[in-house]
């Protein structure tokens, strides 16, 4: 879809709601004494039949006219540092102080929320794109914490303006990016026609030579501190497993995936946290990311071009971001200790493929259990640190510490690092006093890494070596070698739970009663697949109030949730029902009554 066809269905969807919210507030003007009362029953249809809106797709941003150039990269002129930093832009989430509304904010006072770093990717549509964490309107109980997007352009890079408003337009919430379009002046007046946007150069495919120097720009996090520009080279390829996509084979289908989700790099950035990657030709290449367990993590990782071209031409995008549902995410933060002060450390993983080449090492086919191998490769990243740390790397063998096995060392560095070598058969063996192992194998039983910073554990991980007794057991006492599989279970979503706001752990809570802004619907749910639509009405009495727009079901499998909705004035006294979908087939219906003050 065009995004001009896209702003027109838009306009005209909202004009058809505002005259279906118009004769609703004009003809349920209800009083406590005449309260609408449930007339339907889950066999009748609902007394008002809307359209669902459908799920707008931006392939504008990416389209494939945008990666095919008019003539041979190798024949393009080089852009300058200069040039690249024109296509950057410093993004603002503000906050008013007076609650001011969104046509004259120019003199308002306001508090800046958060900010990032975003790429003009289409300067026809005016079009940026960005990560949807700092651009995301609601915090994570549902509550607003951002009035405006401002943009921040580098026409000087020595002296960024705010000069742009924008709009968030489409996201992907799985990889943590979303869609900007510029609406208006920073005054509220209108964007010339002809105002100038340099937009990157898209690079066909992510570059995939070890050694290869990129050029990442982007802003510290300050609010209108100039552009930084860092150089950092690039150790290889990886899924979205962050194995090696060389290590794998070929042959491998059940497992392989040689998709390039991120790119390698030798460490990460020393002043920035948010920016874009260029690769020598400058050619835009990808995003920094953070490894996709360790969101308060370093960024070490480039999400590549091949990634964001994908994340925004398949059903993961969501454009309906004014409804009110709980955003979640996959990764979560590890399990180290919360002390600001203490240098950030990942999670150990562990593998048994390796490959170092002349930049760094690349590591595949990771796992916690293993059977039958000589050598477990592990890997772990560290912050940058100004200061001298001692860095302790503490092994267990079923619980009891391996002092042989065990080192520590001095360490600092400007940039974040990874760190890591490989358990031997020869040297666990003798570490733990097995002198007649043979077999070649690592010893049998559970291995544990301990990251520790100055005697202080931040980080830990475990592996097994052999089948689990309980495994072992199961497979002993297996009757065949080809089990029937389960029937698939049926998506399920239990208790039910109203309120008016939601806390950091997704849990609604609130007195609902007449008179609130809200109203949310939380719950548990079960078996929801990636390939579900979902969606919610909201009826009073008999009546359709409100009808959500198809979203993606691009969340975990199981987990809490919750619904949301905001009406025009006051909630009214009476009866409330939700009824919710799955692919446009109702799998709920729950009402309650609200009562009058």
């Amino acid at each position: 879809m065009k995004l001009s066809q896209s702003n027109s269905a838009l306009i005209i969807s909202k004009v058809f709601c505002l005259v279906l919210l118009i004769s609703i507030i004009l003809g349920l003007n209800c009083k406590s004494s005449s309260l609408p009362t449930p007339s339907r029953i889950k066999t009748t249809a609902a007394p008002i039949v809307t359209q669902p809106s459908q799920t707008t797709l931006l392939t504008r941003p990416f389209s494939l006219n945008l990666l095919i150039s008019d003539k041979p990269e190798s024949l393009e002129l080089t852009p300058s540092n200069s040039d690249l930093a024109q296509t950057i832009v410093q993004i603002l989430g503000v906050s008013f102080q007076d609650n001011s509304n969104d046509t004259n904010t120019t003199g308002s006072k306001y508090d800046v929320i958060t900010t990032t770093t975003g790429i003009i990717i289409d300067a026809q549509q005016k079009l940026i794109l960005t990560d949807f964490g700092s651009v995301d309107w609601q915090d994570t109980s549902g509550q607003r914490r951002i009035d405006n997007l401002y943009i921040v352009t580098n026409r000087d890079p020595r002296n960024p303006q705010i000069e742009y408003r924008a709009e968030l337009v489409a996201a992907n919430f799985r990889r943590d990016l979303a869609i900007l379009k510029l609406t208006k002046k920073i005054d509220g007046s209108e964007i010339e026609s002809y105002a100038p946007f340099n937009e990157a150069r898209i690079a066909a495919t992510v570059p995939r030579d070890s050694g290869q120097e990129l050029r990442i720009l982007g802003h510290t996090g300050i609010s209108l501190e100039p552009i930084k520009i860092e150089k950092l080279q690039l150790i290889g390829l990886m899924n979205s497993g962050l194995e090696s996509i060389k290590l794998l084979l070929n042959d491998d289908t059940d497992k392989t995936d040689k998709f390039p989700e991120y790119l390698k790099l030798t460490s990460g950035p020393n002043l920035l946290e948010k920016g874009a990657a260029f690769t020598s030709k400058g050619t835009f290449a990808g995003f920094l990311s953070a490894m996709p367990t360790e969101m308060n993590g370093p960024k070490v990782l480039i999400r590549s071009v091949d990634s964001i071209t994908n994340a925004f031409a398949s059903n993961n995008v969501v454009s309906v971001l004014s409804e009110s549902y709980r955003r979640e995410f996959n990764y979560r933060p590890n399990n180290q200790t919360p002390d600001r002060d203490q240098t950030y450390v990942s999670t150990p993983k562990f593998a048994t493929l390796a490959s170092t080449n002349k930049v760094g090492r690349e590591l595949a086919e990771y796992d916690d259990q293993f059977n039958n191998v000589s050598e477990v490769f592990y890997e772990y990243l560290v912050a940058k640190t100004s200061k001298q740390i001692e860095l302790s790397e503490i092994w267990l063998f079923d619980n009891v510490v391996i002092e042989a096995l065990s080192q520590s060392r001095i360490h600092s560095s400007d940039n974040a690092s990874w760190h890591g070598q490989s358990l031997k058969n020869v040297a666990a063996s003798t570490a733990i006093g097995l002198t007649d192992n043979n077999s070649n194998v690592l010893p049998k039983g559970d291995w544990e890494l301990q990251i520790l910073i100055d005697g202080t554990l931040v980080a830990k991980n475990q592996f097994t070596v052999g089948l689990p007794v309980s495994d072992a057991f199961q497979k002993s006492t297996s009757v065949s070698d080809s089990p029937i599989p389960e029937p698939e279970s049926e998506p399920e979503i239990t208790d039910f739970t109203w309120g008016t706001s939601a806390n950091l752990n997704g849990e609604v809570i609130g007195n609902v009663k007449a008179g609130i802004d809200k109203i949310l619907l939380g719950f548990n749910y079960q078996h929801f697949k990636e390939s579900m639509i979902f969606g919610w009405k909201v009826y009073y009495g008999p009546d359709l109030i409100y009808s959500s727009k198809e979203i993606p079901w691009v969340f975990k499998e199981n987990n809490r949730f919750w619904i949301g909705f905001y009406p025009t004035e006051p909630l009214w006294p009476g009866w409330w029902e939700f009824e919710l979908y799955l692919n446009g087939e109702i799998i709920k219906q729950i009402g309650r009554t609200v009562e009058a003050n």
